[in-house]
């Protein structure tokens, strides 16, 4: 007589969904309680077996009044299919390990203002996870999330975008400040409308004068431009060295000791600030999770209204 595995080779071998029904049935010596045990009609699981004894040329199970037995030909099955359901219960197990796994790489696009802030939160967030790698992307333009071009975004304005989630964390405030030493060289205390046409003022280059902080500096009759650049982090290095006083988000300068708040009559309108990440990457967990860490830190620090 051909041994099990000659039949195995010639007949072609079973497929695991098989061994499955003929372990479940060794297990619980009922059709009856293997399909219950597996989702399936009792009818199928006769079905099975049977269709497993034609494919091997051999009697697998015996079904009498006490119920179904395993014949001893099938003791070399149901020990591969006990390895099978091991192992594949093993790789699961790491598949699930390794899908919540927050280790991997996460790009973030920001404005220029908010790479200090982002920067500061995500070494937070790396202390805990530290597979956890970052790539900030600090950038004029919205980044397409839907096209992968970040993972995360912060954004002054809200998505348009279908494929695209956007929430609103807060409002970004604005202030007047200026180094501590401008402060006292020019005897700053408090600025009002009329006092601005006085002070020295550090702002965006020509080309941004319909921009939110210019427009209001002029609004209160500041005319002395004595230091203008083209980006954020210039006006900052310019307020720092002592040029004049600027207007400023108060998440940037708050932080900063060299640096020290100008009360004013009035402030312009908060700018709402979002945070957008794209509908198809939310479920991929160290998105997810600096995400979290983001809508944390940023409902923290931003005025709510």
């Amino acid at each position: 007589m051909r041994s099990w595995f000659a039949r195995m080779k010639t007949s072609g071998s079973p497929s695991w969904e098989d061994l499955r029904v003929l372990l479940s049935v060794a297990r619980t010596r009922s059709f009856l309680a293997a399909g219950r045990a597996l989702g399936l009609s009792t009818s199928t699981v006769a079905r099975r077996i049977s269709a497993l004894e034609q494919q091997l040329g051999m009697a697998l199970v015996a079904r009498g009044a006490a119920g179904a037995t395993v014949e001893a030909s099938a003791t070399a099955f149901l020990a591969l299919a006990e390895r099978i359901e091991i192992e594949l219960a093993a790789a699961a197990r790491e598949a699930r390990r390794q899908g919540d796994s927050l280790a991997g790489t996460v790009r973030i696009s920001v404005g220029e203002g908010s790479a200090p802030f982002v920067a500061d939160a995500m070494a937070r967030f790396r202390q805990e996870h530290p597979e956890t790698f970052v790539e900030l992307a600090v950038e004029w333009r919205m980044a397409d999330l839907a096209r992968r071009e970040a993972d995360i975004a912060i954004r002054l304005a809200p998505t348009r975008s279908a494929a695209t989630v956007a929430r609103k964390m807060g409002e970004l405030t604005f202030a007047l400040y200026g180094s501590r030493e401008y402060l006292r060289r020019a005897r700053v205390k408090r600025a009002r409308a009329g006092d601005f046409g006085r002070y020295d003022f550090v702002s965006y280059d020509t080309g941004h004068d319909d921009e939110t902080e210019m427009g209001w500096l002029r609004g209160n009759g500041a005319t002395r431009f004595t230091f203008l650049s083209t980006s954020l982090e210039g006006i900052l290095a310019g307020v720092n060295a002592g040029h004049g006083l600027a207007l400023l988000p108060e998440l940037l300068a708050q932080d900063n000791p060299a640096l020290a708040r100008v009360p004013t009559d009035d402030l312009p309108p908060p700018v709402p600030v979002y945070l957008a990440y794209a509908r198809e990457r939310r479920n991929v967990p160290r998105v997810r999770a600096i995400v979290d860490h983001l809508r944390t830190e940023l409902t923290a620090r931003l005025a709510v209204r």
